[in-house]
């Protein structure tokens, strides 16, 4: 049986030379299990069972990874040795493969995200293999999970103000979770809703766009291109966000500092209109797929714990009557739900 590590504040970490031997032992035992894999399942002919074994031998590489002590930023360099070793079947894996590659600047983006939504797999064999084990993980479960509860809140909303709708999605990538909470209305196309897009990513927005307009009129969505880290000291910050009736900003906070977040969120709360309702997601620290997304994919968060998500709340003075913290259904991701009174 293999069990799938987990980041505990209080695992020790080993020491630089023992870190190396123990990475180095491991990325040599799974390249030679893959290439006993490959010739068991006939380069990857019987799928069924390679990706039984592939799983499996991922599954014990990232326990033994994790051995280290070492997460975040401290095990980038030492995965390295993972990819000396293994890198030509890793880099199989769209999936993984788009994350630590970074082609947008970053590991999250707009068309990793879709492909998590719709559990789209690459067509080569073995990188359908890594894909499907990227795909089953809790993390990308729980992309799937906020980004349909999300579009429930999108849909309540619009109903609750039948005169006027503004959906403002921050950091919104492929808005996936707006495209969603548009479709459950279908059948109410009738409602006046208004939607505004902020992301840094140019390609991500313009794709956004294009998606939304297939289910809402071109003059009813406004996409900004913004360095959203920096809003908050913008004097067009306020005229951006305007006055809406619902502020989406599901993945945003995993990759802001402190400051910035604080500030964001504070913005957030100012500009919210009367009877509206924000929306925040942020990754806990110790979620099951953590050693994947990091050994694998050297994609970084800042996680915060219950804890720092209230203390975001309070400085950014949002008042803890209105305030609610909760998860999405695998737990793995906080989601911070503040309501303004009328």
């Amino acid at each position: 049986m293999s069990v799938l590590p987990l980041w505990r504040a209080d695992q020790k970490k080993s020491s630089a030379t023992e870190a190396a031997s123990l990475v180095s032992d491991a990325a040599l035992e799974f390249a030679s299990s893959l290439e006993s894999i490959k010739v068991a399942t006939g380069h990857w002919k019987d799928s069924t069972l390679a990706t039984a074994l592939i799983h499996l031998a991922i599954d014990q590489c990232l326990g033994k990874l994790a051995q280290t002590g070492l997460w975040g930023q401290e095990n980038r360099i030492l995965s390295n040795q993972l990819y000396q070793a293994a890198g030509s079947y890793l880099e199989c894996g769209w999936l993984q493969q788009r994350a630590r590659e970074k082609p947008l600047g970053y590991a999250g983006d707009h068309e990793l995200l879709a492909r998590i939504c719709k559990n789209q797999c690459t067509d080569d064999p073995l990188g359908a293999c890594f894909d499907q084990y990227f795909l089953a993980q809790s993390a990308p479960e729980a992309v799937r999970q906020r980004t349909a509860l999300a579009a429930k809140h999108l849909a309540r909303g619009a109903l609750a103000h039948p005169e006027r709708f503004h959906v403002v999605g921050v950091g919104c990538g492929p808005a996936l979770e707006i495209d969603q909470g548009l479709k459950l209305l279908a059948d109410r196309p009738a409602l006046p809703i208004r939607v505004t897009l902020l992301d840094l990513c140019g390609e991500a927005i313009a794709t956004a766009e294009k998606r939304l307009t297939s289910v809402l009129p071109p003059e009813n969505i406004k996409a900004i291109r913004e360095n959203l880290p920096r809003l908050p000291q913008k004097r067009h910050a306020k005229k951006a966000l305007d006055k809406p009736d619902l502020i989406l900003c599901p993945g945003l906070f995993d990759y802001l500092e402190h400051t910035a977040a604080v500030g964001l969120l504070r913005l957030f709360w100012q500009q919210l209109a009367p009877g509206g309702t924000l929306l925040v997601g942020n990754f806990a620290p110790n979620h099951a797929t953590r050693a994947y997304m990091e050994w694998i994919g050297n994609w970084y968060l800042n996680y915060r714990s219950y804890e720092a998500m209230v203390d975001l709340a309070d400085r950014a003075e949002i008042p803890t009557d209105c305030l609610q913290i909760g998860t999405e259904a695998t737990g793995s991701d906080w989601f911070l739900v503040a309501r303004k009174t009328l």
